[in-house]
């Protein structure tokens, strides 16, 4: 697959360790590969709601769950004993 665009990205230590390990383990033969695999999944999450998140208010409610947002999706989190 030839490369239309070239972007420069700065990671941390552990993800920077993370990509190395995939492309050493052999299933992918290069970090560019890592990243193209990991953008496709996060295009994937982003496009298609999971259940849970088209849900997670009235359920949350009707069950006393709590709702914890991130950005631009909500989770319903079960509280257990004291605290969640």
């Amino acid at each position: 697959m030839s490369s239309k665009y070239a972007l420069s990205v700065s990671l941390t230590e552990h993800l920077c360790h993370f990509v190395d390990s995939r492309v050493a383990s052999g299933r992918y033969r290069t970090a560019s590969e890592v990243f193209r695999e990991a953008l496709r999944l996060l295009e994937t999450q982003f496009s298609s709601p999971t259940p849970i998140a088209q849900n997670a208010v009235a359920p949350g409610d009707a069950h006393g769950a709590k709702v914890v947002g991130t950005n631009d999706r909500e989770w319903p989190v079960q509280r257990r004993g004291r605290g969640l």
